[in-house]
């Protein structure tokens, strides 16, 4: 029960935050839904696939970097961890977070090592994952 009351409390804790950043690094206060959109169609033409067939979620932008997870495009089903900067992600079902920036993905070492995002956005973006993971898994 406690589950239930927690989950939609920490989403409208953190959503606006999502929504803040990427009003800050997209030229405007576009929605996150138009935000996600762009990123999607920029992703799927990287893959040489249609839109609608990428099932990703959009988590920010940070310093002009897109932080995203795209299902199907790492393979495993078993649980693992990355740290980076000190922060740890935690994958349970084949996801990879990884940065979308100047046309390519960058996994979240190489976005970081790059200076794309700091250790402060790996915080938040640790934090947002964990809530979104909780509604996956």
């Amino acid at each position: 029960m406690k589950k239930l009351i927690i989950i939609p409390l920490l989403l409208l804790t953190i959503m606006p935050l999502v929504f803040l950043t990427g009003c800050e690094q997209n030229k405007g206060c576009q929605t996150i839904s138009e935000i996600d959109l762009v990123v999607r169609e920029e992703i799927a033409l990287f893959f040489g696939k249609d839109s609608k067939s990428i099932n990703m979620r959009y988590l920010g932008t940070f310093n002009g970097a897109s932080v995203v997870f795209i299902i199907g495009e790492t393979a495993g089903d078993e649980a693992w961890s990355e740290t980076i900067g000190g922060v740890t992600f935690h994958y349970g079902n084949g996801v990879r977070i990884q940065a979308w920036k100047d046309g390519y993905l960058h996994n979240l070492q190489e976005a970081y090592e790059r200076n794309f995002l700091t250790r402060s956005n790996l915080r938040t973006v640790v934090r947002i994952w964990e809530s979104i993971d909780i509604l996956i898994n």
